[in-house]
């Protein structure tokens, strides 16, 4: 398939790129590696009315550190990721876990980003983030809202009426209820909300 028409803006600065979202709010979709977003536009799973391209502003692809954290920015890629001694050092598995995340090709052009914001419960690089102490309930409620659209948008578009049809399971252990990537993602982040919700200090 090939994805709806839609306005294509690759700006050079990181305000050009924030006056373009204000502007555009919802209608926009932010494309840097493209590895999720590439297909969804080709399966027209997502029908933004213009792809704001990030991918070539020079200050979103550093790696710094703080007294507090390690900040990359939303361009990174994974493979640079994985040569980088700011990564090695600081973060040591995050880099022994990147070689394991897809292949070359896609680690060529995948971000860090992308791979949390998606979410994918299968995923290394959310796992990592949330070992190493991450923001691990942006994580566990993206997993817990991305399985619950994904649920809708199943069942939206494989019956004879909206919200007809039936969500396709993909996981059968007989002694335990059926499931699909959606159930997974969803069942996996309202764990995480639990656990991260038990670890939070008493007064």
């Amino acid at each position: 398939m090939k994805p709806v028409a839609f306005d294509y803006h690759r700006p050079e600065t990181v305000p050009e790129a924030a006056a373009l979202l204000a502007e555009l709010r919802e209608d926009a979709a932010v494309l840097s590696g493209g590895m999720t977003l590439g297909p969804m536009l080709n399966l027209r799973m997502a029908r933004p009315r213009a792809v704001i391209d990030v991918s070539r502003i020079a200050a979103l692809k550093s790696i710094t550190v703080t007294d507090k954290a390690v900040i990359t920015g939303a361009a990174v890629v994974q493979a640079d990721a994985m040569r980088s001694d700011v990564i090695g050092k600081e973060v040591p598995l995050l880099a022994l876990g990147l070689p394991w995340v897809g292949h070359f090709q896609t680690r060529n052009r995948g971000t860090l980003g992308g791979s949390v914001a998606h979410a994918d419960p299968s995923a290394e690089i959310p796992l990592c983030l949330v070992v190493c102490g991450g923001t691990g309930r942006a994580v566990a409620t993206g997993l817990v809202v991305g399985g619950a659209l994904g649920n809708v948008v199943d069942r939206a578009t494989r019956g004879d009426g909206f919200l007809q049809g039936a969500v396709v399971d993909f996981v059968d252990l007989q002694w335990f209820p059926v499931f699909n990537v959606a159930d997974a993602a969803i069942t996996v982040g309202a764990a995480m909300l639990v656990w991260l919700g038990a670890r939070v200090p008493r007064t």
